[in-house]
């Protein structure tokens, strides 16, 4: 059954794949995603994640592990989901790896939370709409 939109921005979780096996798991809960501009030239952007700082290293050991040259890639999935939570377009990015790790300033008089920011940069990019019947791009049909 195809979801008919059009969607919200606000329901959505990233996932983002397993590296080596000694690496930590990357915890979610991410607050927002900055998609990079699709363009068919002029360079890739970065896809950004933001979420909240929660005293988990997982950020910092994954980005530690890119600035020393080790084995970073990992594939990320961003799933935008429905209104009934089931997945509605979801965005692969293969092959990325941490180019920047930032945090919030820190304001005495600006209460708010920390947040921490991951930029990626990606191999590729590749877009699915789960529910749509209509055969992909590129896709053989007998």
């Amino acid at each position: 059954m195809s979801a008919e939109g059009p969607f919200g921005t606000g329901n959505f979780r990233v996932e983002i794949a397993a590296g080596e096996p000694d690496d930590p798991a990357i915890g979610t809960g991410f607050a927002s995603v900055g998609f990079p501009d699709f363009a068919v030239e002029g360079g890739a952007q970065p896809l950004v994640l933001r979420r909240a700082a929660t005293g988990r290293r997982d950020l910092y050991a994954w980005w530690d592990k890119a600035r020393a040259g080790g084995k970073a890639a990992r594939d990320v999935r961003v799933v935008l989901l429905g209104a009934a939570r089931e997945p509605v377009m979801v965005w692969t990015f293969k092959a990325a790896r941490p180019v920047a790790l930032s945090h919030a300033p820190l304001d005495a008089n600006a209460p708010g939370l920390m947040l921490e920011t991951l930029a990626l940069a990606y191999e590729r990019m590749d877009l699915d709409y789960p529910g749509d019947p209509r055969p992909k791009p590129g896709r053989i049909i007998r």
